[in-house]
């Protein structure tokens, strides 16, 4: 599970796995984050992919498209609380057999972040996903 921040912002952020086992494997993700004001935040997320097919030989993939809004609900600097939603639409562009989900999803979401002394916080999130 990944859990998202609450706050917006503008960014390009690019993450990777390596799955060295038996089902050998590389998963890219590019997420775009862009901010609307001050507490609102649009998300795109492409999803690609290379496994290691039974031949021996390696295929490539694009992954599902994701796209998500969200926005912060409530921010007290005094308390150091930020309270954000979000919602995230998942569309199958994926190949099921090569890494795609092969369903449409609707995910819904509430996060808190809370400073703690000594430069710690906690965060939390909850939420549920459909497929559509």
């Amino acid at each position: 599970m990944f859990t998202e921040k609450a706050f917006p912002e503008d960014e390009l952020v690019s993450f990777s796995t390596v799955n060295l086992g038996s089902a050998k494997g590389y998963n890219n993700h590019l997420i775009i984050e862009k901010r609307f004001g001050a507490i609102t935040n649009l998300e795109i997320r492409f999803r690609g992919n290379f496994s290691k097919q039974a031949s021996g030989s390696w295929f490539g993939d694009v992954g599902d498209t994701s796209f998500e809004f969200k926005r912060s609900l409530l921010v007290k600097n005094k308390w150091g609380t930020l309270i954000g939603w979000g919602n995230e639409v998942t569309f199958a562009t994926g190949n099921p057999n090569l890494g795609g989900n092969g369903v449409h999803r609707y995910e819904q979401f509430l996060t808190l972040t809370q400073l703690l002394p000594k430069r710690a916080y906690l965060l939390q999130q909850v939420g549920g996903e459909v497929s559509i």
